[in-house]
């Protein structure tokens, strides 16, 4: 029956009764019309499969993420090549994005290439030996760290990658493993001071509901939350970066504080800088934030 599903071959839906109750005992209290209505808002078995996967995960964090992804994966890859399989990468690449246009669809771009068998940027996962997984995150962190703390190798760093055809390497996945490494490093500081004063700002190159700023902001109201300032311009907008090439307004410029800081934010004067010769020296506006103390 999975494998007719998966074909397409079988609208196979998953319907819960309420209370645990078999059909006809819930036929007994209720009538056949309830019945059908259920079965007609039963999510297909496939639908089900998807949001059992995703269940209880912080896509914000990156080890979550991973496995909601692997088990993505591994459920994908038993759909046959056809529209269905690209209907549903594109489905769970938009899940996984938070929104984020551009994100999905270099999602569904490597969510494509490991159904296919293949690791997002190595060799097929049929002759992966046990341990190189580990050894292969373990390396790449480290040249991430290398590529943040020495900017003398940057340069290096992106010719070697792009003989690779790792062309995407300072694009999505760079972002979420800096802010992973970011909110690593806040989280250790909050483990010694759970009042630890800390600000976190800069150009992240990404937007709201991304899951790199989900991860440098952590658990909503929780007592290591980092909660964005939410400056404003004159005309209370929030955007900082303008792309003239897609006239694109955005905000990717970011000062996220620890719940200590918070209430020493003068609101007043902070603001983001609008002058009429703004973009004369960045294509990104300025963001103010006054502290009182």
């Amino acid at each position: 029956m999975e494998q007719q599903a998966l074909q397409g071959q079988l609208e196979l839906r998953v319907l819960h009764l309420p209370a645990g109750k078999d059909p006809d005992e819930f036929l007994k209290q209720h009538s056949q019309a309830d019945y059908l209505a259920l079965q007609d808002n039963a999510p297909l078995w496939l639908d089900w499969q998807i949001e059992q996967v995703l269940s209880g995960k912080d896509l914000g964090r990156a080890d979550q993420f991973q496995l909601a992804v692997q088990g993505l994966v591994e459920l994908l890859g038993k759909l046959p090549q056809s529209a269905l399989r690209s209907h549903y990468l594109q489905r769970v690449a938009e899940r996984l994005s938070g929104g984020q246009a551009r994100m999905a669809l270099q999602l569904e771009e490597d969510l494509r290439q490991q159904v296919k068998g293949q690791r997002w940027h190595g060799r097929s996962s049929r002759h992966e030996q046990p341990g190189d997984a580990s050894l292969r995150e373990r390396a790449e962190a480290q040249l991430l760290r290398l590529y943040l703390h020495v900017p003398s190798l940057r340069a290096t760093i992106r010719q070697e990658l792009r003989q690779r055809e790792l062309e995407d390497f300072d694009q999505a996945e760079i972002r979420l493993n800096e802010a992973r490494l970011a909110r690593e490093h806040c989280d250790a500081i909050f483990a010694e001071d759970a009042n630890a004063r800390i600000v976190l700002y800069g150009d992240m190159n990404d937007t709201r509901k991304t899951p790199p700023l989900a991860m440098l902001m952590g658990k909503y109201k929780s007592d290591t939350y980092m909660g964005d300032v939410f400056a404003k311009d004159s005309r209370e907008h929030l955007w900082t970066h303008f792309w003239s090439y897609q006239q694109q307004y955005a905000r990717f410029d970011w000062v996220m504080i620890s719940p200590s800081v918070y209430p020493d934010v003068d609101k007043a004067n902070s603001y983001i800088a609008d002058p009429e010769i703004w973009n004369d020296a960045s294509d990104h506006r300025a963001v103010v934030v006054t502290l009182k103390k």
